[in-house]
């Protein structure tokens, strides 16, 4: 397994699609491309192999940091992904939608629903305790 990177600066472009992580430590450039949406949110797995990103379209994209390789596409939200967090085991991803809705993603060896709650309003925040 490659180093694991704790210092980035994380950025993307709406106009390109890509999404550029850069370590403040000069090890070279990641570009995780492949995404067909503008890009709302990131998130990083806790032990930091992973990237996960939210797009305009309700969909996820997962990739290995390391590899650059997408993992999984997640086709879950009917309208912006706004908001994505792990859990500490780095198994589940929570993403939170315009679409009112938060849903509990089981990525350990194929992606699964395992749970979706219906919300009030649009998720623009979430956080797994």
């Amino acid at each position: 397994m490659g180093k694991v990177i704790r210092k980035v600066i994380i950025y993307f472009s709406f106009f390109s699609m890509t999404c550029l992580c850069q370590s403040i430590e000069s090890l070279p450039l990641k570009i995780f491309a492949g995404v067909n949406g503008l890009i709302y949110c990131i998130a990083f797995s806790p032990n930091d192999t992973l990237i996960a990103i939210g797009d305009g379209n309700g969909r996820i994209y997962v990739y290995d940091v390391f590899t650059n390789q997408m993992r999984h596409i997640i086709n879950g939200h009917s309208n912006i992904v706004l908001a994505l967090d792990f859990n500490r085991e780095g198994t589940l991803l929570a993403s939170g939608s315009a679409d009112k809705s938060v849903k509990i993603w089981d990525l350990k060896v194929t992606v699964r629903q395992s749970r979706s709650i219906t919300t009030s309003g649009g998720v623009t925040s979430l956080v797994i305790c």
